[in-house]
């Protein structure tokens, strides 16, 4: 009896444990990358137009545009009508290579959303497959499932 009680006690840490991790990769990549998002956000009020690049934020909106260690590309565009941006950053910062992507929007599609593995503040983060570019590609949950991914 007692040894199935530490058993639990000892699954219940580990989940919770592991949970505090998620939660806290989460919140260091929301903090390092939120003042990107206000920054064109801010240059968009001021100019009425949005950056052609990230590069026209510095120094007027940001000292620097930011970065992660386990970050291996930020991408930047204007979406196609011209009002929203979306920001996409190739990451490992939780581990296993992702894509996140925030748009100003908030708005994704059903197919997107489908393959998407989660989502934590504006950002919704998808699995992703190394290509041999080394590029990351986001991968389609429903093609691993059966099988169909090479």
């Amino acid at each position: 009896m007692a040894s199935a009680l530490m058993l639990g006690i000892g699954c219940f840490v580990q989940a919770f444990y592991v949970a505090w991790q998620r939660f806290a990769s989460e919140d260091r990549f929301e903090g390092t990358f939120e003042p990107l998002s206000r920054a064109l956000d801010q240059f968009r009020q001021s100019k009425g137009t949005l950056p052609t690049n990230l590069t026209q934020l510095v120094p007027a909106y940001l000292p620097r545009i930011p970065t992660v260690q386990t970050s291996d590309l930020v991408e930047y565009r204007v979406m196609p009508d011209g009002t929203n941006w979306q920001l996409t950053v190739h990451s490992r910062s939780m581990g296993k290579p992702r894509v996140f992507i925030q748009r100003s929007s908030r708005q994704f599609t059903p197919e997107e959303q489908r393959k998407s593995v989660t989502s934590f503040h504006d950002w919704v983060v998808f699995r992703c497959l190394e290509s041999e570019d080394g590029r990351s590609n986001i991968e389609d949950r429903e093609d691993k499932r059966m099988g169909t991914n090479e």
